[in-house]
């Protein structure tokens, strides 16, 4: 779904190359000490959003714990880290979960680091033991990833709600001393599979990750409300361009960036379960989320949001649709405020999209 104001306006991010020769040891990624302030050991943004509970560090002994819950997820960055050409060969860490449980753990890389798109590849762990197993997963099994502009790297889907550990992380370096010849998962299975979702970035940031498409579906006649984003968190929006059903949302950098903030592009703004957007004045500026492949009919009636905007402002709404969810050519259905007589008066307001006013492809 998205509003927009207009046509696209595109942004650029510029990062700094410096020349590093071939690694002699292993990267540490992050050893936990630091994440009171929201810091890995590189330095960079990480974070779990809020998505889990109780979560704390233990810096003696090198680790994150915290109990996963329905769409859970923890994420580290990088600074554009090119793994190729430093020659890290793997990830490593340690983890510990519920006996018999799996995750995810997700690459995120650009095309390259002066790229403003993302791409999202996969790899599954399964057979975790309830102990904790040192899990080293070669960066070869996130087939079709850049390797030379790795940006993020999270741990999502758990299949198991309960409580979870992971240790130090580190990339490997195939030079390094005692660099493993052989992947060491101590009971555990990876299983890799790559995503090529692609999606732009706003201007300014350099660290984002994105999750896949997921499908979604409820029983006729047995639906309650989809919650589709309840703006419960700034880096969630904007560093990971999550809404709360994990699916791509973003203005692609569109908005008018907001004043006085140290990261100047900043357009999107989330505050207390609300998300504040100015459009430009040219009439550029769109907003977006998605929905995965969420089969709605028979199930639900339509899209229901509150919205605070000025005394005549105008605005266009488009739903994406397709007759399958393996298609890659959606129908593009545009409807304005006036078709669904929305009217704003400075106010917030409860507005509604039937589906019954969207014309059928």
């Amino acid at each position: 779904m998205k509003f927009s104001f207009g046509g696209l306006v595109w942004g650029v991010v510029s990062y700094a190359a410096v020349a590093r020769a071939a690694c002699s040891s292993d990267l540490l990624i992050d050893n936990y000490a630091t994440y009171a302030s929201n810091t890995n050991s590189l330095g960079q943004w990480t974070s779990d959003d809020g998505t889990t509970t109780n979560i704390k560090t233990d810096a003696a002994n090198k680790k994150i714990a915290f109990t996963s819950k329905a769409n859970s997820y923890f994420y580290t960055t990088f600074n554009c880290e090119k793994a190729t050409t430093d020659q890290y060969n793997a990830i490593t860490f340690p983890v510990k979960g519920p006996a018999g449980a799996s995750f995810t753990l997700e690459l995120q890389t650009m095309s390259s680091c002066t790229a403003t798109s993302f791409k999202s590849y996969y790899t599954t762990i399964n057979g975790i033991t309830g102990s904790t197993q040192v899990i080293t997963v070669p960066l070869s099994a996130f087939s079709g990833a850049n390797l030379n502009a790795i940006s993020g790297l999270l741990w999502e889907s758990f299949s198991l709600n309960g409580a979870w550990e992971i240790g130090q992380t580190n990339l490997v370096c195939a030079n390094g001393a005692g660099a493993p010849s052989t992947t060491s998962n101590k009971g555990a299975i990876v299983t890799s599979s790559s995503a090529t979702n692609l999606r732009t970035a706003t201007p300014s940031i350099t660290s984002k990750v994105l999750t896949s498409s997921v499908s979604a579906s409820a029983p006729a006649g047995a639906c309650t409300n989809l919650l589709v984003d309840d703006f419960a968190s700034q880096s969630r929006l904007t560093f990971l361009f999550y809404n709360a059903m994990l699916q791509p949302s973003s203005d692609d950098g569109t908005m008018s960036p907001v004043a006085g903030r140290v990261d100047t592009a900043t357009s999107v703004i989330v505050a207390n379960n609300h998300v504040t957007l100015t459009s430009r004045a040219d009439g550029s500026s769109y907003w977006f989320t998605m929905l995965g492949c969420l089969k709605a009919t028979s199930v639900y009636g339509g899209i229901g949001m509150t919205i605070k905007a000025a005394k005549g402002t105008k605005l266009g709404i488009e739903l994406q649709t397709s007759r399958t969810c393996d298609s890659n050519n959606p129908t593009l259905i545009d409807v304005s405020s006036a078709d669904l007589e929305w009217t704003f008066d400075g106010t917030e307001k409860f507005y509604t999209i039937p589906f019954s006013k969207i014309p059928r492809s």
